[in-house]
């Protein structure tokens, strides 16, 4: 009984391998089974059929205990053809299990794929693997014989049959799996055909060795579903809008890979919500502000490149002190870099990416589910500080999916307003250094703001100098009263007499936290603190470091924490980093540090 499997699905862009990835992994949770996913695929529309460099990926890991990221090498790879078996055959264990679409290892796949006419790619595999050559593309016409789509047509659901091989193979609940393609093709059975074929082949193979079944899991009580980053976070925005009871006006322009929360929210609908598409990201962020100037809450989302142009109005959020939530799903970067690959190389413009002295509260997510409660805060933050607010995801907590258990309400967190009555006092502070939320039309509640710099209580234009390194120090002083909301500094390992920190940040939290566990049980003496809060820092974690011999900082950047801290905490820091677009793996983690 294994208590943990890793499948690799490969194919070209159009063979449905994000569709079936997802399909498997709601089996997955429906089974009881814990589960983790990467995607990776390319940045075209439509890649070149048939090449490498036209391979989309998805990898899941199921398990029948807690696991925290989608494994490294694969136990079972799926290639559709030639081009996707040469991307990843070294993804695959040795003695793993090759499902290899007969079709797609033709001549003309070979040639695609740039390989030798005379190469026999699964005669080599034979050598490495088990290999299970399935006849994917005739199974699939003759389930859909009586079909009178064209040849083409019907086989766009040749993933359907994999799908039932694979539910077949893992022992997954088929009837459930039937009611999710019922669902999702409307009634069309056709793809509901194919699916049954692919279980009559699984269940009429002679070899009974392909069969492998995965524990279930004990998991706390409660409604389940499968979310990835991208979804927790519009299901946190609709939250967060029920909570402040005000309306919440999400505004954004279209970028990869950003742009999912903008569809999710649209077909939510969620109430108090209102979804804009903006005609560019200036737009966005301005009219998010002027949503928040009026009375209600400005959400706005992008990548790395639209961060860089909604700086300005990220400057004027900090001027007004109004409170706004910009989602920064980054991306490989400069400039358009990897649109469909993950880094985490914007932490630096997060932090000092404005001109003039502008600082603001960022946050990380580190896991699709732990979004969900990120950009909660993150409105919660935003309003009861009256600031704008950045939280940092990233393209794989984005794109992976887990089980995530839906809290009920009264298990949400308070989100209140700072008072904005016409008795108060429109540029008066509380003892928090926070102004009232003071929306137009309350009754002797006039005031300006704008841009230009005010006098303090007033509000008046000055240039005074004393009047602006006062307002400065104001505004700076109530984004460090921001601490106040963050509660005690959770260690994720904690070690007997450790005398080396692990610190790391957003989606390394998986594979990190693998490589510390298994660390650990070999011997080493580590602590582990994974951030949430990269400004303001926690009150806490320099006095802990203070206590550490030695402190190993851990992103997918090239050191941008670790040069931040270091400039903070004047001490020596150490690196771990890389930029290739690919998530860390704790294989990997395991040969970078010592």
């Amino acid at each position: 009984m294994e208590r943990s499997v890793v499948v690799l699905l490969a194919g070209d862009s159009g063979d449905g391998i994000q569709l079936l990835g997802g399909q498997m992994v709601r089996a997955a949770a429906q089974s009881g089974r814990d589960v983790r996913t990467l995607s990776d695929f390319p940045a075209e529309i439509r890649a070149p059929q048939g090449t490498v460099s036209g391979v989309s990926g998805f990898q899941f890991r199921m398990a029948s205990e807690a696991i925290h990221d989608p494994g490294s090498q694969a136990d079972c790879l799926v290639a559709f053809n030639a081009a996707a078996f040469t991307k990843y055959a070294d993804r695959l264990k040795p003695g793993g299990l090759l499902i290899a679409a007969q079709e797609g290892f033709d001549a003309r796949s070979l040639a695609l794929a740039k390989l030798p006419a005379t190469a026999d790619p699964l005669a080599e595999a034979r050598q490495r693997f088990r290999v299970l050559d399935v006849p994917v593309k005739d199974l699939t016409l003759r389930a859909r014989s009586a079909s009178p789509a064209g040849q083409r047509d019907k086989l766009r659901s040749r993933n359907m049959l994999v799908l039932g091989i694979l539910v077949w193979m893992y022992g997954m609940p088929a009837d459930a799996v039937e009611v999710e393609l019922e669902h999702l093709f409307r009634g069309d059975d056709a793809n509901v055909a194919v699916f049954r074929a692919g279980l009559h082949f699984g269940e009429t193979l002679e070899v009974q060795d392909y069969l492998v079944s995965v524990d279930s899991q004990e998991v706390p009580r409660g409604t389940y579903r499968t979310v990835n980053g991208s979804q927790a976070m519009a299901l946190g925005l609709a939250a967060a809008a029920h909570q402040l009871g005000r309306p919440l006006l999400y505004s954004s322009y279209p970028i990869t890979p950003a742009s999912e929360i903008l569809h999710e929210l649209a077909k939510l609908q969620p109430e108090h919500v209102t979804v804009l598409q903006a005609e560019d990201e200036i737009a966005a962020v301005t009219s998010a502000l002027g949503a928040s100037f009026a009375g209600g809450l400005g959400v706005t989302a992008s990548s790395g490149p639209g961060l860089s142009l909604k700086a300005e109005g990220l400057g004027l959020a900090v001027m007004t002190e109004l409170p706004l939530v910009l989602i920064d799903v980054q991306r490989g970067g400069p400039s358009t870099g990897l649109p469909t690959k993950t880094e985490q190389s914007d932490l630096a413009q997060a932090l000092h990416g404005r001109h003039g002295e502008a600082p603001l509260p960022v946050l990380a997510a580190r896991t699709a589910a732990d979004a969900f409660d990120t950009v909660l805060l993150a409105a919660k933050m935003a309003v009861e500080c009256m600031t704008p607010v950045i939280v940092l995801s990233d393209a794989y907590v984005a794109g992976s999916a887990q089980p995530w258990r839906i809290p009920s309400v009264d298990e949400l967190p308070t989100i209140t307003p700072p008072r904005g009555e016409a008795s108060d006092a429109p540029y008066g502070r509380d003892e928090q250094g926070v102004r009232p939320w003071v929306a137009p039309g309350t009754p002797g509640g006039a005031h300006r703001i704008g841009g230009l710099e005010g006098e303090a209580g007033s509000g008046r234009i000055s240039y005074e100098a004393a009047n602006h390194q006062s307002m400065v120090r104001a505004r700076a002083a109530k984004v460090d009263a921001a601490v106040r909301l963050y509660g005690p500094l959770e260690v994720v390992q904690r070690c007997p007499n450790a005398d080396t920190l692990v610190l790391a940040w957003g989606s390394t939290y998986g594979a990190v936290r693998g490589d510390v566990e298994r660390r650990v049980a070999e011997g080493q003496k580590l602590d582990y603190v994974h951030l949430r809060h990269l400004h303001p820092l926690h009150p806490d974690l320099k006095a802990a470091a203070e206590g550490y011999r030695r402190i190993v900082v851990i992103e997918m950047n090239e050191g941008q924490l670790a040069h931040h801290l270091q400039g903070c905490w004047a001490r020596p820091v150490e690196s771990v980093c890389k930029t290739t677009g690919q998530p860390f793996t704790e294989d990997e983690l395991a040969s970078l540090w010592n």
